[in-house]
């Protein structure tokens, strides 16, 4: 696996910054929600880099984060024109986009609006909009962070259906949530990415995603129920939908054969 030594940062003509590690193809990754935008620092960092490592090992991967500073009223169209901008100029061809969680909506939004800066497309814990249930997390995070509470033990709720297993959760987030803090104690551009996804619903559009596509996900996963992937590649043409039986929202990604499937459907 890739280690921490070899993670370089770096930005797009446009400004955007990323941070990149292995070799190979180019890989976009785009990751899930974070405190604040950018590309981090600390244990943050190692938060938002590991999903991704093993992918390392066939791509040079392009860990983006949204940017800072957004505007108040900011739309997941705004946030993929910046990062459409910046694959364009950086690229100049389509490469491969991989989006997890609040990422995966990027990377949706991202082959909606600008499919001549993708080529192939892979959504992993992530579909057309948020479940009521990932919504109202997602919510609690923003109110608890805007109260100067620990917002992340907001995602208690969806690990799981267990009350025990809930409350357990909720104490380890308090314990973890001080690691993902913003670098500032400023979290406007996390709420801000919050706020967009939050209005944000492709369902009646997936019809227009004309990439190759393959949606994945845990068939346990309470921020996304399973049928809501299915529906994600059923409404995309010709996707593919990988399950993994009995994993939940952050442990998909985390399956050994997540970077093989990834790898065979990119190398197709």
């Amino acid at each position: 696996m890739t280690s921490k030594l070899d993670i370089r940062e770096g930005t797009f003509p446009n400004g955007l910054a990323y941070l990149s590690f292995g070799s190979g193809s180019p890989l976009i990754a785009l990751p899930g929600s974070t405190a604040e935008n950018g590309n981090l620092s600390g244990s943050a960092r190692k938060f938002m880099v590991k999903p991704f490592l093993a992918l390392g090992e066939r791509h040079t991967v392009y860990v983006v984060n949204r940017r800072p500073g957004l505007a108040a009223g900011t739309t997941m169209s705004d946030i993929t024109t910046d990062l459409a901008e910046a694959l364009q100029g950086e690229f100049g061809e389509p490469v491969d986009v991989l989006g997890y969680s609040t990422g995966g909506s990027v990377a949706q939004q991202l082959a909606l609006g600008h499919p001549k800066v993708v080529r192939r497309l892979v959504v992993t814990s992530s579909a057309y909009t948020l479940s009521p249930s990932g919504r109202s997390a997602m919510r609690q995070f923003a109110e608890r962070a805007a109260a100067g509470k620990r917002p992340a033990t907001a995602f208690a709720a969806i690990a799981s259906t267990s009350k025990i297993a809930q409350r357990m959760m909720a104490g380890l987030l308090w314990m973890l949530d001080p690691m993902m803090r913003p670098s500032n104690g400023d979290y406007t551009d996390g709420i801000r990415v919050i706020e967009a996804e939050d209005q944000w619903d492709i369902k009646d559009r997936l019809a227009e995603i004309q990439v190759p596509a393959m949606v994945l996900g845990g068939d346990k996963d309470l921020a996304y129920p399973a049928q809501m992937f299915r529906d994600t590649a059923d409404g995309i043409p010709g996707a593919t939908l990988v399950l993994y039986e009995g994993r939940n929202h952050n442990s998909a990604i985390e399956d050994r054969r997540f970077p093989e499937d990834v790898a065979k459907f990119l190398e197709a």
